[in-house]
């Protein structure tokens, strides 16, 4: 039982982390020219990790697929922000690259 209550520990702690990430390059990004695909990359991954840990927290009955659009949102994100070279979007992917393993760890 303390398995799963680290890997959902793991999960949220992973999902909130990449939230504050992605709040700063999008922050950082709606200032720039052209960065249109990773703000809204952002904005994804930030309510899609917002929804995952509410579900998690609450025992939510759909949190299997919140866990899945979690996932999904972080994948694209990393996509995105990896494709730039600036350090906030790199500190984004790997923080969603992260996410993106708890959320797998949980699924298995």
């Amino acid at each position: 039982m303390n398995d799963i209550i680290q890997l959902k520990s793991n999960l949220i702690d992973s999902c909130s982390k990449a939230m504050e990430d992605c709040l700063k390059c999008a922050e950082r990004c709606q200032k720039m020219l052209g960065m249109e695909s990773c703000v809204k990359a952002c904005g994804r991954c930030i309510d899609a990790c917002k929804d995952c840990i509410s579900a998690f927290e609450s025992g939510a009955e759909n949190r299997g697929e919140l866990l899945v659009n979690c996932k999904d949102a972080c994948e694209a994100c990393i996509e995105v922000c990896r494709s730039h070279h600036h350090d906030h979007c790199q500190k984004c992917a790997e923080s969603c690259r992260i996410c993106l393993e708890e959320c797998e760890n949980m699924m298995l």
